[in-house]
């Protein structure tokens, strides 16, 4: 039999238990959460493919012994919790991870199938890329070598080098130059990007800002005692092990660097601190920007050698994202002696490329990983490689067009994009209606509000020129991908993709260009600060979060809340201060301002509140609460928008075998997208590092602050789902 007819079996014969047991078993609790909803007395039952599919998907993940309106976490996510084991190779399990399990299993396909005649000669590429990738025998054969051959072109690893190393005439922007000449990392100082102009984002400028360190600074600043600290001590050593230092050199020299780094780490702003859009925005003529003990002598000539695709003068305008860095920057960099500052710039450029190398070095990196998110083994080749390649990643260094234009042609219904255009248009309506309503909001803000709403852009699924082979094979002119040779055609990618963000410095920002919208195959959705849109790539418009031929409630409430969400981040505590054009500005009235972030700290103090049962820690409210007021506002966003489809077209037929309304099924479909399963190392990682808060705050959170959702569950005022007291930004 198909597989695909076979599967279809075994969920009809799944409903029809689901049914008999349900209905004749009272299987369905016999509180009011059941109960038909006015005029569905006589209520039709939809016994589609999608539909089957759904309920199956529903009810193999509930504890529907739970009190929903106790925990709906439990309630919709209980079964999922119980039977779910984490891969060995992963820190958490999740409806997300389905998604990109599948997704990736069609990348390997697509990479591995034999060459057809309408292939572009850009997709072999992509294949022999992927085949160096996965040629870990010819890696392990190769060894290092690469690598310590570089060492040997930036003047030798002192460790390595021992006393013959001499440090006399050393520079470290002059390594720096080395190393961003050849297409190396060269962040381990200061961050120097080519990016839009946050307050004119037609045009792009030179941004410098504080350094991107080998380890998150919220671990750093700890100290060298921390657990966490010591592990990346070891991790580090164990590295330099690999390219030949001793060990016990290592473990002494290296530990002057973490100290080095650290001091980085102390004088670099917090992630509180950079969600101030404003605070990141320092613009300076070069000649103005003082050059101070440690620094480079000359800004102007240091930037006219990093940005090497143009002529840098000293009438360059720059964008500073933190100056204070920069000033005690001098004292950090003046008083490490030359030994440190080489070793540490060695250290960083093996660390960026070592995991290029040996399957040792890869376990080295896993051993690392165990600690901080408590991943057991390293993924399978296969799917590192598929990644690496261009599928399940947003980065440039891969063939990120080619492998978006190959999931595009093999698994995007056009069908599809119809439905979720309807869709966005929806709840865009929605929130067009929730401005309209709002009483805190005065009525200059509130037209241009309405005006940004207005101005969002969309792409779904992807752009149609990712179809065209000579727009997609232009974007790789110049890069060069040999048989077995892994190393050089990643760093090959890598420098293509630095120079054209370097090349890019005097182009008009052309916010429509395809390829500013063409991440495709991800599971994942974006909104755009600068360019003011929303991004649906293809890889999440399946699956749990949507089907276009499922009824509107499971749809609505899966990726109609991405979709409501995505909106609210240009209305978020960042998303805010850029207006219409995507330009950062002050558009709000200041009594509206106040009054928006008074109510921007009720969700603040909630997550604040909210301890995670499962590692006993409370959630960062500040570095949560721009994705937790989207949350909130697209969950309602959808929400009222699926109620305008059921005054359009009536109630939808119900699912099999489950008894709820399709009220009811718009939140469970809702929670059943952020079933999830994390092991206790990623919680606690994800709680100190992460923007999002833990997937039961997630569904938990938005629920308790939804009036809507009390109604539809029947929950009573004071249960814990539905408290009194809800905080309501959108």
């Amino acid at each position: 039999m198909h597989s695909r007819v076979g599967k279809m079996w075994s969920l009809r014969l799944f409903c029809l238990c689901l049914v008999y047991y349900g209905v004749l078993g009272n299987v369905v609790p016999t509180m009011k959460i059941g109960n038909p909803e006015p005029g569905q007395e006589n209520f039709k039952m939809c016994l589609s493919e999608a539909c089957i599919g759904a309920s199956h998907t529903l009810f193999q993940n509930m504890n529907r012994s739970m009190n929903p309106c106790e925990d709906f976490h439990n309630f919709v996510c209980g079964r999922f919790q119980e039977n779910t084991i984490i891969p060995e190779d992963k820190s958490s399990w999740s409806q997300f991870s389905i998604l990109s399990e599948d997704l990736s299993e069609k990348g390997r396909l697509l990479l591995e199938k034999e060459k057809s005649e309408d292939d572009w000669e850009i997709f072999q590429d992509m294949r022999r890329y992927y085949q160096s990738c996965l040629n870990e025998d010819e890696l392990d054969k190769i060894g290092y070598q690469a690598v310590t051959t570089y060492l040997e072109k930036l003047g030798g690893w002192p460790m390595l080098e021992g006393k013959d190393w001499s440090g006399e005439d050393f520079k470290w922007y002059e390594k720096v130059y080395q190393l961003n000449e050849d297409g190396y990392l060269m962040e381990m100082f200061m961050n120097i990007y080519v990016g839009s102009d946050s307050k004119n984002s037609s045009w792009r400028a030179i941004h410098l800002d504080q350094a991107y360190l080998g380890f998150s600074r919220e671990y750093l600043i700890k100290g060298i005692n921390d657990e966490f600290v010591q592990a990346y001590l070891k991790y580090n050593t164990k590295l330099a092990e690999l390219v030949g230092v001793d060990t016990k050199i290592a473990e002494e020299e290296l530990k002057d660097v973490i100290l080095f780094e650290m001091e980085l780490a102390q004088i670099s702003a917090s992630r509180e601190d950079r969600r101030d859009s404003n605070k990141l925005y320092n613009p300076y003529i070069l000649s103005e920007f003082e050059s101070l003990p440690g620094h480079p002598p000359s800004w102007v000539e240091f930037l006219d050698r990093i940005i090497y695709t143009h002529n840098i003068t000293e009438n360059e305008r720059i964008i500073v994202g933190n100056p204070e860095f920069f000033k005690s920057f001098s004292d950090v960099v003046t008083k490490a002696s030359p030994r440190t500052l080489a070793n540490y710039i060695c250290l960083r450029f093996v660390k960026s490329v070592i995991g290029l190398t040996t399957s040792e070095a890869r376990d080295v990196a896993q051993e690392f990983a165990e600690v901080v998110r408590g991943t057991k083994e390293l993924p399978p080749r296969w799917k590192t490689c598929v990644t690496t390649t261009g599928f399940n990643t947003g980065s440039d260094i891969s063939f990120l067009y080619p492998a978006g234009s190959l999931y595009a042609k093999h698994y995007f219904p056009k069908e599809a994009k119809v439905v979720m255009q309807e869709m966005i248009d929806n709840i865009r309506e929605s929130f067009k209606e929730i401005l309209d309503e709002l009483e805190w909001m005065d009525d200059d803000t509130r037209a241009r509000a309405h005006a940004k709403l207005a101005g969002m852009r969309e792409m779904i699924g992807y752009p149609d020129e990712i179809l065209d082979e000579d727009k997609v094979t232009a974007f790789y002119e110049g890069v060069v991908i040999k048989e077995d040779q892994y190393y050089d055609n990643y760093m090959s990618l890598r420098k293509k993709a630095r120079d054209t963000e370097f090349s890019r410095l005097r182009e008009k920002v052309d916010k429509l260009a395809w390829h500013e919208n063409a991440i495709v195959a991800m599971v994942n959705a974006f909104y755009s600060w600068s360019k003011n849109s929303i991004t649906f790539p293809a890889g999440i418009l399946r699956g749990n979060f949507f089907n276009h031929e499922a009824p509107a409630y499971i749809n609505y409430g899966a990726i109609g809340m991405v979709i409501g969400h995505e909106i609210t981040h240009g209305f978020d505590d960042q998303g805010r201060k850029y207006d219409q054009e995507g330009d950062l500005t002050n558009w709000w009235e200041p009594e509206t301002s106040k009054k928006f972030e008074d109510k921007a700290q009720c969700i603040i103090e909630q997550a604040n509140n909210y301890e995670s049962k499962q590692v006993g820690v409370k959630l960062n409210g500040i570095n949560t609460q721009g994705e937790n007021i989207a949350d909130n506002g697209g969950l309602a966003e959808s929400y009222r928008a699926f109620e305008k489809h059921l005054e359009q077209n009536g109630m939808a037929p119900m699912l099999p075998g489950l008894g709820y309304t399709p009220r009811q099924l718009f939140w469970i479909s809702f929670g059943t997208g952020w079933c999830g399963k994390f092991r206790d190392e990623q919680v606690k990682n994800q709680i100190l590092l992460g923007s999002h808060a833990p997937n039961d705050f997630r569904i938990i959170g938005a629920l308790q602050n939804n009036k809507d959702f009390g109604r539809d569950l029947n929950c009573p005022v004071g249960s814990p789902m539905n408290p009194e007291k809800k905080c309501k930004v959108w």
